[in-house]
């Protein structure tokens, strides 16, 4: 029999842009306007969005201002989505 290792890492990486369309779409926000509010190009929220972009100390602390919540919230979706992206790809069978 042989056992498994519990690693803590899902096997599926999700951006932390996907929780942020979510939040904007709920309280009504479009994606131009959070563009607007963060004083960014709305390709970069795009990017973000999308988890090309990653999630920078300033624009954490953006959000947070626009959304809400904490800087550190989203630092750690962005921490979580790039460890998981890291084990993922190291994991892989060659």
């Amino acid at each position: 029999m042989t056992t498994k290792k519990y690693t803590g890492y899902s096997n599926l990486a999700i951006p932390p842009g996907e929780s942020l369309l979510e939040d904007i779409e709920c309280l009504g926000i479009s994606r131009e306007q959070l563009a607007a509010r963060c004083r960014l190009p709305l390709e970069t929220i795009d990017q973000v969005i999308a988890g090309r972009r990653e999630i920078t100390p300033a624009l954490a602390e953006s959000l947070a201002q626009i959304l809400g919540n904490q800087a550190s919230f989203w630092l750690n979706l962005e921490q979580l989505y790039q460890e998981t992206l890291a084990y993922n790809n190291q994991t892989r069978p060659s």
